[in-house]
């Protein structure tokens, strides 16, 4: 029988990353990122952004992601970026595309002003996730998570590996050490038509929405 429990990890998901100058509204984007996973993750894709005229890199941040203004200069428009990006997310079998973001606070402000409207993306936090899986983790970055489930993230913060490092960490949270990823977990993340999502009527709603999302062949406690 299944149970609300049900794996997420065959579920077929949108992975994005989006590296900035700063977060919006202020910073403007370097670089995004995205793949397909599933069972597995093809292989990410990522395209650098051109800079807008007279901006410039913080120090800081050419430090943390090793991009360099010289390697903009053959960037394309951001809104290049985002048409490819929203159309891999229209292949997807379910509408809107289910999106895995590692904090996804700082991506979604970039995001919706490059749709200018409503996403087509229906997006998951794996970090909101993390802190509710694992609250005992003193931080829940990407590279953090990575390394409680054995796997190492390069220096520098680019958004092809931090895409399939994210689609590692989406895989791996529900089965380690045998934690269940309920799906509550992902009810609080917005309000659902216009209900209260940490209301009752909410709650219900998000786990029949997700519960839909989920392959129903076999509970984790199965596949133990």
């Amino acid at each position: 029988m299944s149970t609300v429990s049900e794996s997420l990890s065959q579920l077929e998901v949108l992975v994005v990353d989006c590296q900035a100058t700063a977060a919006a509204p202020h910073g403007h984007l370097l670089e995004m990122g995205w793949a397909r996973a599933g069972t597995t993750t093809t292989r990410a894709e990522a395209r650098l952004i051109a800079l807008p005229h007279g901006e410039h890199i913080p120090a800081a941040v050419m430090r943390l992601t090793g991009i360099s203004e010289r390697m903009l200069r053959d960037g394309v428009d951001a809104q290049v970026a985002w048409r490819e990006l929203s159309n891999e997310a229209a292949t997807l079998a379910r509408q809107p595309a289910p999106t895995i973001i590692h904090f996804a606070r700082f991506e979604q402000p970039f995001l919706r002003t490059l749709a200018g409207g409503a996403l087509p993306l229906d997006i998951i936090c794996t970090h909101d996730i993390a802190r509710r899986l694992l609250p005992d983790l003193p931080r829940c970055s990407v590279r953090a998570l990575t390394g409680y489930f054995g796997r190492g993230v390069g220096a520098l913060r680019r958004s092809a590996e931090h895409v399939e490092a994210t689609a590692f960490v989406w895989r791996e949270q529900p089965l380690k050490d045998g934690a269940t990823l309920r799906i509550e977990f992902a009810l609080d993340l917005r309000p659902v038509n216009g209900t209260d999502a940490g209301s009752d009527a909410g709650r219900r709603m998000r786990v029949n929405g997700f519960r839909g999302m989920c392959n129903h062949g076999r509970s984790l406690a199965d596949r133990r």
